[in-house]
């Protein structure tokens, strides 16, 4: 499940599958890779079992952070 709005060459990169294997694993998102538009969070994707954690990582580890700004009082 994507959890966050991410493109789909990120994926592609992360994983080692081209285009047309991941249109052909998840054909209801070949849309997403012929507009270039982004996953957006909630999709479900379908990547290999060895892939998997590393889409995942990917997820976790490039979500922005956010900055917390403390004023005088706080």
């Amino acid at each position: 499940m994507v959890s966050r709005k991410m493109k789909v060459d990120e994926v592609l990169r992360v994983t080692g599958l081209s285009k047309d294997e991941f249109s052909n694993i998840n054909p209801d998102l070949a849309k997403f890779v012929a507009s270039k538009q982004p996953l957006y969070r909630g999709l479900r994707i379908h990547v290999p079992t060895d892939a998997k954690s590393a889409v995942e990582f990917l997820m976790a580890g490039e979500r922005k952070k956010k900055t917390r700004v403390i004023g005088a009082n706080g």
